[in-house]
């Protein structure tokens, strides 16, 4: 099991050019499920990899392998879309599952 807890929001950062999802639906979303994405520093873009869902008040939980990043990299994003709304906040703290192996992915709870 991995934990991302998060913080303060984080100034938004340049679209990115590539098309998103095609052929997918628009939905109402679940208010717990959020994105995660690596902040690219030199492009100024993010990369959505993974989702979580909130657990607690400022609690994200996700599988192992989605945590491996350098926290400072890391962004949370809260909301339905990102096109409509929303918004990204900075991981505070990455913890991995203590069992989790990253060869076989055993413990690679979400």
């Amino acid at each position: 099991m991995a934990i991302v807890a998060t913080l303060a929001s984080v100034p938004a950062l340049a679209a990115d050019p590539r098309p998103g999802i095609v052929g997918g639906e628009t939905t109402q979303g679940d208010p717990a499920v959020v994105a995660l994405a690596t902040e690219d520093v030199c492009r100024d873009t993010l990369e959505v990899y993974c989702t979580g869902t909130v657990v607690a008040p400022r609690v994200v939980l996700t599988a192992a392998h989605c945590v491996q990043q350098p926290t400072e990299l890391v962004r949370v994003f809260l909301g339905a879309d990102t096109a409509s709304g929303g918004r990204w906040l900075p991981a505070a703290a990455l913890r991995l599952h203590p069992g989790f192996d990253k060869l076989d992915y055993s413990n690679d709870i979400g």
